[in-house]
């Protein structure tokens, strides 16, 4: 009768979900995550590059401790005092560049409007063009041009000075960007086996060697995804270079080299490369056609758009399907609504 009262033992394991309860998680992780991504992009976006670059950085760390018997925290300086450089001198000469090319742009907007009102005042040689100079007519517009935007100056100041603002809060955001990702970066790369630690105490025991295999399986989509993008990279330095080369601009091997690089990033880099066509066009100019460098310009960067923009359907993704072995689809979809959740 005793034995008929007791209450049977409880079960001191995990408790096992049902699998209606299971479907309900997955449902909820699902739509968390996406929400998740969407309001962290601002702070999400840097701390993924960062990561991106110390899974990158960690190669030659890892070759300094075979090869040169460093220990890791001197390993891990030395290759981030090489990055700090080759980064300060990257923007660094971009943001001359750009003040050089914002300069050239005037310059040469202000020769290409020269050359039209040369070509409407009608000038040429000799008599004939004595006789039918338009010089005065010229002179007209060019008045009524700078009254125009002497006016237009006075009548709407706000766009003018709105605009100003813009770029210069766009460039201290870039500034205060890379800062953070800097410091950030010397802090991750330094605490890197700590955290790795700290997850890897996490983790129960029995689940660790499935972990284990999980991780590495990343790491070698990882590994593949940096092969795929290498490939991507020397193919776009090919044809700059190429272009460059028929175009007359100097040193292509080099400028092409630079303008290869942002490919590394797969949807943005494409218009960052672009955007150092412009700029590198406007600055050198072309030794073989005589044309004015803002028109050289924009045509050279139309040209490696139009190439970019083929290449990106036929080239880039079918070899990031081949490095990551995923079916093309899912790779475009995936970039598409990364990028639309950084706001890219």
């Amino acid at each position: 009768m005793a034995e008929q009262l007791t209450a049977p033992p409880r079960p001191t394991g995990p408790a096992i979900w049902p699998d209606w309860q299971k479907q309900i998680a997955a449902v909820l992780l699902l739509l968390l995550i996406p929400l998740v991504i969407y309001f962290l992009r601002l702070v999400l976006a840097p701390t993924l590059l960062t990561a991106a670059i110390t899974f990158v950085l960690m190669y030659p760390v890892r070759w300094l401790q075979k090869f040169t018997k460093l220990s890791y925290r001197p390993a891990v300086l030395l290759v981030y005092l090489l990055f700090l450089i080759i980064s300060l001198v990257a923007v660094g000469w971009f943001v001359v560049s750009a003040v050089t090319s914002l300069i050239d742009t005037l310059q040469s907007a202000r020769e290409f409007a020269d050359q039209l009102f040369a070509g409407v005042a009608g000038r040429t040689e000799g008599g004939a063009g004595n006789l039918l100079n338009l010089g005065f007519l010229s002179d007209g517009l060019k008045a009524m041009s700078v009254a125009g935007a002497g006016l237009s100056l006075l009548a709407s100041p706000g766009e003018f000075f709105t605009a100003a603002f813009a770029r210069l809060s766009g460039f201290t955001s870039f500034i205060s960007g890379y800062a953070f990702v800097i410091i950030l970066l010397l802090f991750m790369m330094l605490e890197w086996p700590r955290t790795a630690n700290v997850i890897a105490r996490r983790i129960p025991p029995e689940s660790r060697r499935e972990y284990a295999i999980l991780i590495q399986r990343l790491i070698n989509i990882g590994q593949n995804y940096l092969l795929g993008s290498l490939v991507i990279v020397l193919f776009y330095w090919a044809v700059t270079a190429l272009l460059f080369w028929l175009s007359g601009v100097p040193y292509p091997v080099v400028l092409g080299l630079v303008v290869a690089i942002p490919n590394f990033i797969p949807q943005g880099g494409g218009l960052v490369s672009a955007i150092l066509v412009f700029v590198i066009t406007l600055v050198t100019g072309s030794t073989t056609f005589a044309i004015n460098r803002l028109v050289f310009a924009f045509v050279e960067m139309a040209i490696f758009m139009l190439i970019s923009g083929a290449a990106y359907y036929v080239v880039d993704v079918r070899i990031y399907s081949k490095s990551v072995n995923m079916p093309v689809w899912v790779i475009l979809v995936g970039i598409m609504a990364f990028g639309a959740a950084m706001g890219v």
